[in-house]
């Protein structure tokens, strides 16, 4: 059996390994890791005893040692490879997790035991390992901190894009009530208008009764009663219209500016906290004002609005038990 070289065929299929299986593609990338992801400290491990082997000359080592480390480096890409398929894929459970993890911590323990006499007398040999291996660890240290930085700019993006549509909606719930307070207004002019006709109807109808103009005669009487009875009804009926159009352009109003009301608060409230459960708890309370059916006092054949769990209630469901 051909023992690989370490400065040929084994160094050159880790460097290989480490260049296409990157710690975001075994864990996840950061913005779609969740509690079921596979965590930094085992894999940066791994990658970094890996790295440390790819650039340590295994010249001197024995035989039937190196044949060792090679057997545990291949089967420790392996174990890598397939945790990389479980941060990829979409079947992800505790028992999987948890498995992979055993499986890397292993690896790399029986790895690390034996290649470090070899790794150490290389590092002993060549002290500008130990120089490659100090900027991976700051190189790493580096990325944690821009994971960080990113979660944070992130975070600031998605509150900032949430505030944004919550104060475009309201501009437009806004609007929509202003344009309902105005035919409100004007319903109300018309409600106004036919109460003054029918008040100078029936006052002139008062002052002057038909038996004045026609006489004892019961037909001419009788006709003489019909243009003042047209006249009344138009004037009752446009009354009634433009009432009940007042009181549904008052509904929409004060709908609409409960609305407009709602989202303009939520901005106020979701900015004075950082917890995510009690934005999640305001937002929930403001999607019910305004997709659930809202008392006005002008609609009188609205039902009664189902009953609704308050912030404060919503707080206490999702909050620990």
């Amino acid at each position: 059996m051909q023992i690989e070289s370490p400065s040929d065929a084994f160094a050159s299929r880790i460097r290989s390994t480490l260049d296409s299986l990157t710690i975001d593609q075994v864990c996840g990338p950061a913005s779609t890791r969740h509690e079921l992801s596979i965590p930094y400290e085992p894999v940066a491990a791994t990658l970094k005893l890996l790295k440390a082997l790819s650039i340590t000359d295994l010249s001197q080592t024995p035989t039937a040692r190196l044949e060792n480390i090679q057997s545990l480096t291949f089967q420790t890409i392996e174990i890598l490879n397939h945790a990389a398929n479980y941060s990829n894929g979409q079947s992800k459970t505790p028992d999987l997790r948890d498995n992979f993890i055993n499986q890397i911590r292993s690896a790399h323990r029986n790895l690390y035991d034996t290649s470090a006499p070899a790794i150490a007398l290389e590092l002993h040999n060549q002290p500008a390992i130990m120089e490659q291996l100090g900027t991976a660890q700051s190189t790493l240290e580096r990325l944690k901190s821009t994971e960080l930085q990113c979660g944070d700019i992130l975070n600031k993006i998605q509150n900032y894009a949430t505030n944004t549509v919550a104060s475009k909606q309201s501009q437009y719930f806004s609007t929509e009530a202003k344009g309902h307070s105005s035919a409100a207004w004007a319903w109300f002019g018309g409600i106004a208008a036919a109460a003054v006709i029918i008040s100078a109807t029936a006052w002139w109808a008062s002052q002057n009764p038909p038996t004045n103009l026609v006489g004892d005669s019961l037909p001419l009487t009788i006709l003489a009663y019909i243009p003042r009875f047209i006249i009344l009804s138009i004037a009752f009926y446009s009354l009634s219209l433009c009432a009940r159009n007042y009181r549904a352009s008052r509904h929409n109003y004060i709908i609409n500016r409960h609305r407009a009301i709602a989202l303009d608060t939520f901005g106020v409230f979701a900015a004075s906290t950082a917890d995510s459960k009690v934005k999640d708890a305001i937002l929930a309370q403001v999607s019910s004002t305004i997709f659930s059916s809202q008392p006005s006092g002008y609609s009188v054949d609205q039902a009664e609005p189902l009953p609704q769990a308050t912030a404060v209630e919503l707080l206490q469901r999702i909050g620990p038990k």
